[in-house]
């Protein structure tokens, strides 16, 4: 990590949120992936499904501690890269049923991080990541809209404060709640973003 701006607080009807934008140096992602039509009647469940039986992959990322990165946070990534049919827009990429969301369940490792049997990777370039974190209870509950959208909302109007665009079609990641200092459940999301043109 570097270039890292300072951690700044904006107050939403959900609760604090925490942000701060990041630049990410080359790596790799490392975990086990899924894919899911984007608006499909079972890809909440499909999702929720990976969360809760997904240990066994972070349990074999820590026999690669010597591969960790900074980011040390089990993580969910989201892309838009797969399709089937036709469609290749970005408006098909948004809306269509087209659209296949990958849901890759594991954590940024190094670059030259070996890939465990069974897992998958995606090698990721240099690129800023725009990081918002709410206090969230139950810790599953966040994962719902209801929350994820002032979260989202609260991460786009300071990005741009700071002089950023989302770019979240791009990379978008589920960051697993886990306790902060006082035993509250932190759920954090990151959103790729790219710096406003001058």
């Amino acid at each position: 990590m570097s270039e890292q701006k300072p951690m700044q607080f904006v107050e939403t009807d959900e609760g604090t949120v925490k942000f701060e934008i990041v630049k990410l140096a080359p790596c790799k992602f490392v975990g086990k992936s899924v894919y899911a039509r984007e608006h499909g009647r079972e890809t909440g469940g499909i999702f929720k499904y990976c969360r809760e039986n997904f240990g066994w992959v972070f349990d074999e990322l820590d026999t690669l501690n010597e591969y960790a990165t900074g980011e040390v946070h089990n993580t969910a990534l989201k892309t838009w890269d797969c399709y089937f049919g036709e469609s290749r827009t970005c408006f098909d990429m948004v809306f269509s049923q087209s659209c296949m969301v990958g849901y890759h369940v594991g954590r940024f490792m190094k670059a030259d991080c070996p890939v465990p049997e069974d897992m998958d990777a995606i090698e990721m370039p240099e690129i800023h990541i725009a990081k918002g974190w709410l206090q969230s209870d139950p810790p599953d509950a966040v994962f719902h809209k209801p929350k994820l959208i002032p979260l989202y909302t609260a991460m786009e109007e300071e990005a741009g404060r700071q002089g950023f665009d989302l770019t979240s079609w791009i990379l978008m990641a589920d960051v697993f709640p886990a306790p902060d200092a006082n035993g509250a459940a932190l759920y954090g999301q990151y959103s790729s973003c790219t710096p406003k043109p001058v």
